[in-house]
């Protein structure tokens, strides 16, 4: 909410962006294990931003069934693969936060 607050309406996704970046920036810092799943929905001016890290969807009912606003971020996702490889080649083997996280996506990445 801190960073919606510092930006113009054509500038929102990028704070939304931010905002979870500073959030998983705080949550790193505190050198605890574990992960985190994040959904946002905001509305504003009429316009809809909807955003989603970690294990989480948003999804809306539209005449009765659902459909799908956000895609899920999983290792059988080319991009999603891609990302986590290079998070692993940039890591040092001390890294037992990072590792924790990455290593399950690394094991069960061809199971989808």
């Amino acid at each position: 909410m801190n960073e919606l607050g510092k930006t113009t309406d054509d500038k929102i996704e990028a704070a939304v962006k931010n905002g979870y970046l500073k959030t998983d920036t705080e949550f790193l810092s505190q050198e605890v294990r574990g992960g985190s799943c994040c959904v946002t929905a905001l509305i504003q001016k009429g316009n809809l931003v909807v955003s989603n890290a970690g294990d989480c969807r948003a999804v809306v009912s539209r005449g009765g069934l659902a459909e799908a606003l956000t895609s899920d971020h999983r290792p059988s996702r080319k991009d999603e693969k891609d990302r986590i490889e290079a998070s692993v080649s940039s890591l040092s083997l001390d890294d037992e936060i990072m590792l924790s996280y990455v290593l399950p996506y690394l094991l069960n990445m061809n199971s989808g």
